[in-house]
């Protein structure tokens, strides 16, 4: 529906590869959640930075 009336689709809360698949084989636009990462500190943000 969003891309039929051009809009870009956000969704969030997906924990699961299912919910991953389904979300890209429908051409969900941007895509967040558990699935991704978890909450991370900010020492844990600093250290995932300087590695790449």
């Amino acid at each position: 529906m969003a891309k039929s009336l051009k809009v870009c689709s956000l969704a969030e809360g997906v924990e699961t590869k299912e919910q991953f698949e389904f979300l890209k084989r429908n051409h969900c636009n941007e895509i967040q959640g558990f699935y991704f990462y978890h909450p991370k500190t900010a020492k844990e943000i600093e250290e995932i930075f300087r590695s790449q």
